[in-house]
């Protein structure tokens, strides 16, 4: 059983699972904020805008939003998880 898979009965079979999902979002995050690709606003640094469980990248360059994609399809094969475009 692939780690991912352990992880997906267990998110399925305890309350802990909205705790447990912000601690993996938690740790993209992290990385795409130290990558320093996104925008800034004001004095506030913004490279991935989420709500419940949708995310938006945000550059101000293709190169930055690239970058930022790649952070992405790394953190994906990492913790085998899908990220959907065809919802966008």
């Amino acid at each position: 059983m692939m780690h991912s898979e352990l992880l997906a009965v267990f998110v399925k079979e305890t309350f802990l699972s909205p705790l447990l999902f912000l601690c993996i979002v938690m740790t993209l995050l992290k990385k795409i904020t130290q990558c320093e690709y996104g925008i800034c606003i004001r004095t506030q640094f913004v490279g991935c805008i989420l709500y419940a469980d949708d995310s938006a990248l945000v550059s101000c360059s293709c190169h930055g939003l690239q970058k930022l994609i790649d952070i992405c399809q790394h953190y994906g094969y990492v913790w085998d998880d899908k990220f959907n475009a065809t919802n966008s």
